[in-house]
């Protein structure tokens, strides 16, 4: 291992000893994996490995079956909440207010008689012209007609007053909350597939038509070509003439030079033994320096690239 990295080093460094300034590096692109959000059974796959696609392009999709299902169930939900909302609202028709009004006379009538028994079977039963029994069965009906009564004069109270504030407030929260819902399900209705987030390099599809996608799990990885960086491998004994947003002129074979600017300078040493080192060992050490081209550049990554530093 200590071998073959003091190689490497001396390899760089014999290619920078031809032109001072010149060191090698290997042209890079950035990448990214994509992902669903939302599970299913893959159902499309529109790209191949190596293909560009432009941003926007639809990549791939899973089965929507399922997330149109509870689309549809929400749609429901808020159907039904707005309608109940609506009843509480409205006042009572004159209908339901006459036949509670008749309900409720008709209690009362009821009550009235009950309660005329009631005073006739008890002044019978102190006279001894009346059983206890009746006494009792005529005070329980008065009782019960008295209540039956009630019960219809707050029903038709209810009916004129309408629904209380409170009832309405709780059918206005159980509406918006359908509401949210429903986004909710149209907003993950919206993720069944996955698109180019710009003009992209297809590098792999990590999913097939039939197999089943878990949010979260790569599904595409995308090279972004447009904007591709060098990697040099610089001696630490030039590191300090450096800094990031300099300039640095990028030499491919058969291509024109590029100029890019420094946008990291590596923090760490490469091709370092694990254990003490000497002096001698130290010009051997490099970084990476990172040197992002302008667009356009149509390079592909792997390609070695020689690196001028401009002071």
């Amino acid at each position: 291992m200590l071998k073959h990295g003091l190689l490497l080093a001396m390899l760089v460094l014999a290619a920078c000893s031809t032109e001072s300034a010149v060191c090698q590096g290997v042209v890079e692109c950035d990448e990214e994996t994509l992902a669903f959000e939302v599970a299913g059974r893959v159902d499309t796959v529109l790209v191949d490995d190596g293909q560009l696609v432009e941003a926007g392009t639809v990549l791939l999709s899973v089965d929507p079956f399922a997330l149109r299902l509870a689309q549809a169930e929400a749609e429901a939900a808020v159907h039904v909440a707005q309608l109940r909302h609506a009843a509480l609202a409205a006042p009572a028709r004159s209908q339901e207010v006459l036949v509670a009004q008749a309900e409720e006379q008709a209690a009362q009538a009821a009550a009235d008689r009950a309660e005329a028994e009631r005073r006739r079977v008890v002044d019978m039963a102190a006279q001894g012209l009346a059983s206890d029994q009746d006494r009792e069965r005529a005070i329980a009906e008065a009782t019960r007609t008295a209540a039956q009564h009630r019960i219809q004069h707050e029903r038709l109270s209810l009916l004129r007053a309408g629904a209380r504030s409170e009832d309405l407030a709780v059918a206005q929260a159980e509406v918006a909350t359908a509401i949210a819902s429903l986004e909710r399900a149209k907003e993950r209705f919206g993720r069944v597939t996955i698109r180019s987030p710009g003009n992209r390099l297809v590098r792999h599809r990590h999913l097939r038509v039939g197999e089943v996608a878990q949010p979260g799990t790569p599904a595409i990885t995308l090279a972004e070509v447009e904007r591709p960086y060098v990697d040099a491998f610089v001696p630490q004994a030039k590191l300090a003439a450096l800094r990031v947003g300099g300039s640095a002129t990028v030499r491919i074979d058969c291509r024109a030079p590029a100029t890019g600017i420094i946008e990291r300078i590596g923090e760490r040493l490469e091709f370092t033994p694990r254990f003490l080192f000497g002096p001698q060992d130290r010009p051997d050490l490099v970084a990476r320096v990172r040197i992002r081209l302008p667009p356009g550049a149509g390079l592909h990554a792997g390609v070695p690239a020689d690196v001028i530093f401009l002071p």
